[in-house]
């Protein structure tokens, strides 16, 4: 059987998914030619070069916040590709099968890439249809057909290596001397703002473990990969949590310094960074450690966002990181249902009191179906649509700046966003809160710059790099790539 070609097309580098270079290698190994275009470094020759490499198949991630390029690109890839079938993938249509309504849209994955999509591909090289492959929904007679979630692989050893050279193609991605990779897939943790809920939902019952981790040989064989492709100085795990299984990390941490030298972070809760865990990092080359504190609030962390650590944990967390040597990243959501800009203030300023190095703040954007957006629709914090209903939800591309719970601090809390690495630094009281009420808040937007600054100052990679970097994949707030399971 002859392979086909198949063209992932995505939007920015910046969303780079080690899902979908996991999935290419998958259907390299099936005799399955796989190629990767990024619309934002293609412009105007996309539709040329998309039409150049004569796929069979176009398959397009699509994340939750970032649809609208999915939709648009994909009626633009119809008038170039006539009769290629469209594929939409990824936390989007997982979530949201209404997709499939959608004209210029034939195909949608609805879990997990691997077997799915390597099922249509065979079946597509023999000239046959997606009929009865677990989850690729397709239409009849104008209404979406369902065949369940897509299975599950069981164990991650049953990945070849990944295709990072699926981006790494691209000079910017590989000069850029930073770059992340995974060790697992899956959360166990139940945070009421996050999809990963609606996954395990999604699979409950079914074959195979939602949270599974790699071999250690597996990961440290990407990394090896990934040096001899490129500039490689510094090793990410963007995992949700690193730190989960005891003997899987006291393997890895033994090891990692055997076969590296490089530098690596990652991100892990407050109640698992034990004194014993955040030794056994330092000790394997671990330099920063980035701690979802998201709250200063412990009643909102615990009662609203579903996570059940305490504030004494986490300063105890933050002990035991500084203790080992590492630096402390926090990551801090604002704009939360509820949430006053003297609350948010405190928020920002709890990383101080915390020691942290660097502090990382996001808005809080609301997820359809999770408990925290269905509470604020409750409390009249939400239009009913945005907490409901999928096909009316928030885009970063049109709204990238919030808050997008109806707040009466509004234009402040965003201000405060935008110069939370200055007002990390400054002294509090009611002076600080009044002028970021004053202040316009579309004149305080350039200062986000400063966290990319601060990131340049925790990871040390040059500052052309960073800038080479930031060149090319334009406002780094418009990432949505962030669940490694899902394309």
């Amino acid at each position: 059987m002859a392979g086909i070609r198949i063209l992932f097309v995505q939007d920015n580098g910046i969303n780079e998914s080690l899902a979908l270079t996991e999935l290419s290698a998958f259907l390299q190994v099936r005799g399955h030619q796989t190629h990767l275009l990024l619309a934002r470094q293609e412009g105007r020759t996309l539709d040329r070069k998309a039409a150049g490499f004569e796929p069979h198949l176009v398959v397009l991630p699509c994340n939750v916040f970032g649809h609208r390029f999915v939709l648009d690109t994909a009626d633009r890839l119809r008038r170039v590709l006539p009769g290629v079938p469209i594929l939409v993938g990824g936390t989007h249509p997982t979530f949201s099968p209404s997709v499939l309504e959608h004209p210029a849209v034939d195909w949608i994955l609805v879990g997990e890439a691997e077997l799915a999509v390597a099922s249509l591909a065979d079946r597509l090289a023999c000239g046959k249809g997606p009929e009865g492959i677990p989850g690729i929904w397709w239409k009849e007679g104008g209404k979406v057909v369902s065949t369940g979630p897509a299975a599950l692989l069981e164990s991650l050893d049953e990945l070849p290596a990944a295709d990072r050279g699926l981006y790494l193609r691209y000079g910017f991605m590989r000069r850029f001397p930073w770059k992340k990779f995974s060790t697992g897939r899956g959360c166990v943790n139940r945070c009421s703002f996050c999809y990963n809920n609606r996954v395990r939902s999604l699979y409950r019952g079914a074959a195979g473990n939602v949270v599974r981790r790699k071999p250690v040989e597996r990961v440290f064989q990407e990394i090896e990969d990934v040096a001899r492709q490129s500039r490689l100085d510094w090793v990410h795990f963007s995992d949700d949590l690193f730190v989960t299984d005891p003997q899987w990390l006291e393997r890895f941490c033994v090891e990692y310094p055997r076969g590296f030298s490089l530098p690596f972070s990652c991100n892990s809760s407050g109640d698992r960074m034990t004194r014993e865990a955040a030794t056994l990092l330092g000790r394997a080359g671990c330099r920063v450690v980035a701690i979802g504190v998201e709250t200063a609030s412990e009643e909102r962390r615990v009662r609203w966002l579903g996570k059940p650590v305490t504030n004494a944990v986490l300063e105890s967390a933050a002990q035991h990181v500084h203790a080992a040597g590492m630096k402390l990243v926090t990551f801090n959501m604002i704009g939360l249902p509820g949430e006053t800009l003297e609350d948010a203030i405190a928020t920002i300023r709890y990383s101080r009191r915390l020691g942290a190095e660097a502090v990382r703040v996001t808005m809080a954007v609301p997820l359809p179906g999770t408990r925290m957006a269905l509470e604020a629709t409750d409390a009249g914090q939400l239009d009913q649509r945005l907490a409901h209903d999928f096909s009316a939800q928030i885009d970063l591309a049109e709204r990238p700046y919030g808050p997008y719970y109806d707040l009466p601090d509004a234009a402040g809390i965003e201000a405060l966003l935008n110069l939370a690495p200055l007002v990390r630094r400054l002294p509090t009281g009611a002076g600080l809160a009044r002028m970021l009420r004053l202040v316009p808040r579309a004149a305080t937007r350039p200062a986000r710059c400063w966290m990319a600054l601060q990131e340049r100052g925790i990871y040390g990679f040059p500052f052309a790099a960073g800038l080479d970097f930031f060149l090319h994949v334009g406002n780094p707030w418009m990432r949505t790539t962030n669940y490694v399971a899902l394309i």
